[in-house]
């Protein structure tokens, strides 16, 4: 009998901002990287992140006009805030016509088995814009439906 793969599912702490990661077929939660990016977003936030590039995002809003949407530095990425709560709960990139996210790991609500401390990913604000899209699309999670877009999902 075949498992279902794993879905974790993560929300701003008012509940207005989903998002769910399902896992890569055969993936346990506790072999997800966790990784605490050393820029100057990331870093003051404590932001985690973590992604599966075998796996899929879906990112929900109730209201998706209350999505904020921050870009910074080289403008690749857009990190989903919650207007009415301010959680940091994701960010998205476009590489190819293709869009990969990563999720911010202490808005999962499903954390057991997650690794507890989190490697450092290494400093990116001055990694070229090419490696900087070639990582993404190497590391972040495919997003098959949602916000990513800048529509409703």
């Amino acid at each position: 009998m075949q498992q279902q793969p794993v879905t974790l599912r993560a929300s701003c702490h008012c509940g207005d901002l989903e998002v769910s990661l399902r896992l890569s077929e055969g993936r346990e939660p506790g072999a997800l990287p966790v990784r605490a990016c050393q820029c100057g977003y990331c870093r003051p936030r404590r932001a985690r992140w973590t992604s599966d590039p075998g796996g899929a995002v879906e990112l929900r809003a109730r209201d998706p006009a209350a999505v904020s949407r921050y870009r910074f530095g080289t403008r690749t990425a857009d990190f989903l805030v919650c207007s009415s709560c301010g959680a940091l709960a994701a960010a998205v990139c476009e590489i190819e016509g293709r869009r990969y996210a990563v999720v911010n790991v202490d808005l999962l609500l499903v954390t057991n088995g997650l690794a507890p401390a989190p490697e450092r990913a290494g400093l990116f604000d001055g990694e070229p814009v090419a490696d900087r899209l070639s990582r993404r699309s190497r590391t972040w999670t495919p997003v098959t439906r949602g916000l990513a877009d800048g529509g409703a999902a």
